[in-house]
């Protein structure tokens, strides 16, 4: 009799993080960052998959009652959106002086592309980090640095002409590209509480954040792209501010047999990080970064007699993001295959609010045992799609 009762206490725990969700739509201002390496293989992947030392990360309710272990990670990606390299690579390098001259050839080309990329969704998104966390009977410790960044041109499409009319000549074009970022210092801890023999995890995290914010303009005709994921993260090296918060996020874990089912809700109290207002562009200023209010659910199923995981997620919320007119609500998720010491992994994951859903491929590999293992993974999708990769290393004592 005690076994039935799971599968109703899953409908409620699961429905209640939704009911929450439900009210608090389009909140959150960065996209749902998985942790480890393994994770992001899978697709990102993280909240119902559990089995790793760092799960907590992503959903507190992942913490086993006598788990004892660790992990470090560090990564960065870039994901974009709507050709933004292409767009801007027709204007960068060019001179709008010569722009505005009559019969200059380029003229047209620029111009289209300038006008491409104020299309709503045009832009590029990262975010990075460099962690440590420790899981102990039942608590996690979370000590690192995560950062969120974009890219966004904000282009001017007045100065566009031939000529020398001040009031529209190329010659006065002020087009850039703008750059914001949200650099966390965090500091946490976590706590799970298991019910009904374990079929149901209750988790909540506890968090203290120094979040500092970042904003920089560059000229779009001068701008160097390079390498995508070094591109999007020149916000933080811009103009700053910083700001100490607390937050809480809160999961739940259902478990049945080789079924996991989860859900997460992260920055339910949404701290706010604002701009500096004393020298930040005048489109920036009064305006904050909100923290808060990402909500995913995921699941994960071993089939053991295959040595196969299969997982994925889903996000429940429609999340903001540091480009305006970029939403982010991913889903994606993955195979995972374990071979002894190897486990080889891969997976896709998509943007659904992007206007051309990219899909994003994700690979990785795991090398080592339950106490000792070197995860790496990678995201790529031809052209300018995506650039990144993680390395977590993990630890189990």
């Amino acid at each position: 009799m005690k076994h039935s009762r799971v599968p109703s206490l899953a409908t409620l725990t699961l429905t209640a993080v939704a009911s929450v969700v439900a009210m608090n739509p389009a909140s959150a201002q960065m996209p749902f960052a998985p942790f480890g390496a393994r994770q992001v293989a899978l697709g990102g992947a993280s909240v119902g998959l559990g089995d790793d030392p760092a799960a907590f990360v992503d959903n507190p309710a992942l913490l086993t009652p006598s788990g004892k272990g660790g992990a470090v990670a560090y990564g960065e990606f870039a994901v974009a959106s709507g050709e933004f390299v292409p767009k801007l690579s027709g204007v960068t390098g060019y001179d709008p002086v010569a722009l505005a001259s009559p019969g200059s050839p380029d003229t047209d080309a620029v111009r289209a592309s300038l006008f491409a990329l104020s299309e709503p969704g045009t832009s590029v998104l990262g975010d990075g980090r460099s962690a440590i966390a420790t899981a102990i009977n039942g608590w996690g410790v979370f000590v690192g640095s995560t950062v969120w960044t974009a890219a966004v041109a904000r282009p001017d499409l007045v100065h566009v002409a031939t000529g020398t009319n001040p009031a529209t000549s190329f010659a006065y074009n002020d087009s850039v590209v703008a750059f914001r970022a949200l650099t966390l210092q965090e500091y946490s801890v976590s706590r799970a509480i298991p019910l009904v023999d374990g079929h149901l995890v209750i988790g909540v995290t506890g968090r203290y954040i120094r979040g500092t914010t970042g904003i920089k303009e560059e000229d779009a005709f001068t701008t160097d792209i390079g390498k995508l994921s070094t591109f999007v993260r020149r916000g933080a090296s811009g103009i700053e501010r910083t700001k100490a918060r607390f937050s809480y996020d809160v999961g739940a874990v259902v478990n049945i047999g080789a079924l996991r089912l989860g859900g997460v809700f992260k920055g339910v109290n949404r701290p706010q990080f604002p701009f500096n207002d004393d020298v930040a562009p005048t489109v920036d200023r009064g305006t904050s970064v909100v923290m808060g209010q990402q909500s995913r659910i995921g699941a994960s199923f071993h089939i053991q007699s295959l040595r196969m995981r299969i997982a994925a997620d889903y996000d429940l919320s429609k999340n903001e993001t540091l480009a305006e007119g970029q939403l982010s609500r991913n889903a994606g998720g993955g195979l995972e295959f374990s071979f002894g010491a190897i486990d080889l992994r891969g997976g896709v994951t998509v943007n659904l609010e992007a206007p051309d859903k990219p899909y994003v491929y994700t690979f990785g590999i795991g090398l080592g045992n339950p106490k000792a293992k070197l995860d790496v993974a990678a995201v790529y999708r031809s052209n300018d799609g995506a650039y990144g990769g993680i390395l977590t290393t993990r630890i189990g004592f």
